[in-house]
């Protein structure tokens, strides 16, 4: 399954994240002792699914890829495979999207302090992405794509998206790689 980016589109102008990034959020949303909420949607109905309101967050990541948001004693586990993340951080709150094929999760903070806030923004630096298309059919540029590649790896990178576009004149693997754990 792709998902696109497109399914990030909300009333806010949510920006592409990773799974390590909005595990930090979280992360901050606890130390700080902010409230979370939740609207669960399907993408067949306009009403909620499930909603939680200004409940204790809490996140764990499981070996296998996949994050676990615990509000009060309700978990979602959300696996990297199936899943997009998006972010917004405003001057006072977070807003957290994980969105799939059949549904999309809405976490928004309550108010955190400006110091929580601070250390939010400056995640974004920690955890960029790095998008490589791999021309296979140009072996010069597939091999220095291949070495940019290696590079990444073992400096700790992850390939966290992979997808192959084949057409008659050109063969792409694209792999969108990031830094978080």
């Amino acid at each position: 399954m792709e998902l696109t980016r497109q399914k990030l589109e909300g009333p806010i102008e949510m920006i592409y994240s990773s799974a390590g990034e909005v595990t930090h959020l979280f992360e901050i949303m606890k130390k700080y002792g902010v409230r979370c909420s939740l609207e669960l949607n399907t993408n067949d109905s306009a009403n909620s699914l499930i909603s939680i309101a200004q409940a204790a967050v809490k996140v764990d990541y499981l070996e296998g890829d996949t994050v676990v948001i615990h509000l009060d004693e309700a978990e979602f586990a959300f696996d990297l495979e199936n899943h997009c993340f998006g972010k917004y951080v405003s001057d006072c709150q977070i807003d957290i999207c994980i969105s799939s094929e059949h549904y999309v999760a809405w976490f928004n903070s309550g108010t955190i302090p400006e110091e929580g806030i601070e250390e939010a923004s400056h995640l974004s630096n920690e955890y960029k992405d790095e998008y490589c298309a791999i021309e296979m059919t140009d072996k010069q540029a597939a091999a220095e794509e291949l070495v940019k590649v290696a590079g990444l790896l073992r400096n700790g990178w992850n390939v966290c998206e992979c997808s192959f576009d084949s057409t008659e004149d050109t063969r792409t693997l694209y792999l969108t790689m990031n830094n978080s754990q």
